[in-house]
């Protein structure tokens, strides 16, 4: 007789998840993840489950966010200007479970119009020797991470604005301005600066005297 002898070898190794973050928005995070596996194999097509949670809280849900087949995925309707984790599972042809994770990835932050009701505060202008400044501030509602730049008309280029105050205009130049991350920049503010006083002057008599005959 011929005894069968069956060896059965298990693949113990976890498979290798790598997440990398791709198109980040006001509202929505897009991942792409690669799998590998040295020993089973990853099958084809994977199975990929995409888990989410905010920075802030605990642990992540023991229900995926979503379950596909798709090695890239965007989380949508996030809150804005908001941080998160992200974590995505891979099993490969044995079984094994292997996880990849990205942390404290943020949303942008919504860059508010700056014609919107207390978004920017400009006060002016103030004249001194024939040119204007203006004075502008951000809204206390306004994020941090925001700040303002400024353009002359006619000018191509927006400037960052130093110390609250846009100096050096000319009566009727128009001055646009908005918020921005440095990368995107909301609506402008569009400021027509015009002296609408007209210029004071001092006029002094001299007194004259009249002799009268009688």
């Amino acid at each position: 007789d011929v005894l069968d002898i069956v060896i059965q070898v298990q693949h113990s190794t976890l498979p290798t998840v790598t997440v990398n973050n791709g198109t980040i928005t006001e509202n929505s995070i897009s991942v792409t993840v690669n799998a590998t596996d040295g020993e089973s194999g990853i099958p084809s097509p994977a199975t990929y489950k995409y888990y989410i949670k905010k920075s802030s809280d605990g642990n992540y849900s023991s229900t995926p966010t979503n379950t596909n087949n798709n090695s890239n995925y965007t989380f949508n309707s996030l809150e804005t200007d908001t941080t998160y984790d992200i974590r995505v599972e891979v099993d490969d042809n044995a079984g094994n479970t292997g996880a990849g994770e990205l942390e404290r990835i943020s949303t942008l932050v919504a860059i508010p119009d700056a014609n919107a009701e207390g978004v920017l505060t400009v006060q002016g202008p103030t004249w001194n020797n024939g040119t204007a400044s203006l004075t502008v501030k951000k809204g206390e509602s306004v994020s941090s991470s925001l700040y303002i730049e400024y353009k002359k008309e006619g000018e191509e280029t927006y400037t960052r604005l130093e110390n609250d105050t846009i100096n050096n205009i000319a009566n009727g130049e128009k001055i646009y301005i908005h918020l921005t991350d440095g990368t995107r920049g909301g609506v402008d503010k569009v400021v027509d600066v015009s002296e609408s006083t007209a210029p004071s002057a001092d006029i002094k008599l001299s007194a004259t005297t009249m002799t009268t005959k009688g």
